[in-house]
């Protein structure tokens, strides 16, 4: 029986274990998993806590159903009945600009683009701002390049304006980066590929609109589970045998033993394995095989990190001002905020008690991440002073509660897919170990399953060690 450590208990170790045991009850070769995780609880960022009847999310609130892997996972956990889309009565999103919150055009977003009659009544761009987006199906394509920062790309594309008030909070907020920093090949490649294919942004993603209204979306783009999303690792844990499954336990090092590897931890405890999937962030894994190879190790630390926080309040909505029907806003770097984003959960996914309104606001993006780790009650402070300048909402809530994140989103640099390559190619020369999880090659929830799932299977089909 092969043995096979996972090192990270969040989602993408999760579903690397799922894998695993799945393949040998399946009739492949049996294994034993053990998974390592220096926290105390699992689920890394997906982190559901019960409040009345209703949730709150210390990480992400929804995955992305337009990628296929999330879904999937629902599916074969049995949790399809379980599924919880966006309101539909409560849809829109707002850009805050200019003091004050201004609706984004309708069918804007990451696979769409808004009716021309739309984009010209929009207040978010001044008149010369709207006629220079327009004017994007007659910028020239040029040469596209291999990799491009996203900044100068999609001013070059849309123009400064849009694309600071509305494409940069839009596509770097989900990154929390610097777009003048950000990789447009590693973060958003459609952009890169609809200018190839069809010399403009706009007209591709006309094209995918017309065909989207043919074959129409089954659910909406948003998703997540009937008590939160904590929902999907509790039934992946159902799976995995209790015992297998060690919180509170600092890997230290990962090294060759034999003919495979050795897993120590801060305790002293060891275990010995024929493989092992790390799916932990990059800079962990490099104080883990900085013994063994040096070299890999600053490849590793060499993909920058950024903190973030989430912050939920909860209001009774009938002592303060009325929040306006939607989703939520976002903040463009350019109004000086600290918040970057502002979700009205209860109004994007409803069941929330009838007074209440439960509002999830984002601190931190690179550059700009000193409040996001510090004390909970500074931050708190922070925040309600800028809520009270959005918002007009100077009561104060009746729940907060502040999650950090610190180091916890890979950022995603010009130059990405070549340190992703290398990095690769180095662990190649390890058998038996292999990668997987944000750090590499998507952040998103269901990125991350696919890469956690796609690592236990190449270790499965791998021949090395004394399985």
């Amino acid at each position: 029986m092969a043995k096979i450590a996972v090192l990270g208990a969040g989602i993408t170790g999760l579903s690397a274990a799922y894998e695993l045991l799945r393949s040998g009850q399946r009739g492949g070769p049996p294994v034993e998993v053990r998974i390592f995780d220096s926290g105390k609880v699992p689920g890394g960022k997906i982190q559901t806590q019960k409040y009345k009847d209703y949730w709150i999310e210390d990480g992400p609130d929804a995955f992305l159903t337009i990628k296929p892997w999330g879904l999937e996972l629902v599916k074969d956990l049995g949790l399809t009945q379980e599924l919880l889309e966006t309101s539909e009565d409560n849809r829109g999103i707002f850009i805050y600009w200019g003091g004050r919150l201004r609706r984004l055009p309708e069918g804007m977003g990451l696979t769409s683009t808004p009716d021309l009659w739309t984009l010209l009544t929009t207040d978010i761009l001044s008149l010369t701002g709207r006629l220079r987006m327009l004017l994007e199906p007659l910028i020239p394509a040029g040469v596209v390049a291999e990799d491009e920062a996203m900044g100068p790309f999609l001013r070059r594309r849309l123009g400064k304006e849009a694309a600071e008030r509305l494409a940069f909070p839009l596509l770097a907020g989900i990154h929390a980066g610097d777009p003048d920093e950000l990789s447009l090949r590693s973060t958003f490649p459609q952009f890169l590929e609809l200018t190839r294919e069809h010399g403009s942004i706009g007209r591709g993603l006309l094209r995918i609109s017309k065909g989207k209204k043919k074959a129409a979306l089954s659910m909406t783009m948003w998703a997540t589970l009937t008590g939160g999303l904590s929902r999907l690792t509790e039934s992946l844990l159902g799976h995995i045998p209790k015992d297998a499954v060690h919180l509170d336990t600092q890997v230290v090092k990962v090294k060759p033993c034999g003919s495979g590897w050795e897993v120590v931890c801060a305790d002293s405890q060891t275990w010995k394995c024929d493989k092992v999937i790390s799916a932990v962030p990059a800079w962990a894994l490099a104080g883990m095989v900085a013994d063994i190879d040096g070299a890999l190790a600053r490849e590793l630390n060499d993909i920058p990190f950024a903190s973030t926080a989430a912050v939920t309040l909860v209001y009774d909505k009938r002592t303060i001002p009325a929040v306006p029907k939607g989703f939520g806003f976002l903040v463009p770097r350019t109004e000086g905020k600290n918040i970057t984003a502002v979700t009205f959960f209860s109004h994007k996914f409803q069941g929330a008690p009838a007074n209440e309104i439960h509002l999830r606001c984002y601190l931190g993006r690179k550059g700009q991440e000193a409040l996001a780790e510090s004390g909970e009650a500074q931050i708190v402070s922070v925040v309600r002073e800028e809520l009270f300048e959005m918002l007009g909402i100077d009561k104060p809530p009746t729940l907060s509660r502040v999650a950090h994140w610190n180091k916890a989103m890979p950022q995603y640099a010009l130059g990405h897919m070549r340190k992703v390559r290398d990095i690769e190619a180095a662990v190649a020369r390890h058998p038996g170990l292999f990668i997987a999880g944000s750090s590499y090659h998507g952040v998103g929830i269901p990125d991350c399953i696919r890469s956690g799932r796609a690592a236990a299977l190449s270790a499965i089909e791998d021949g090395h060690g004394r399985d």
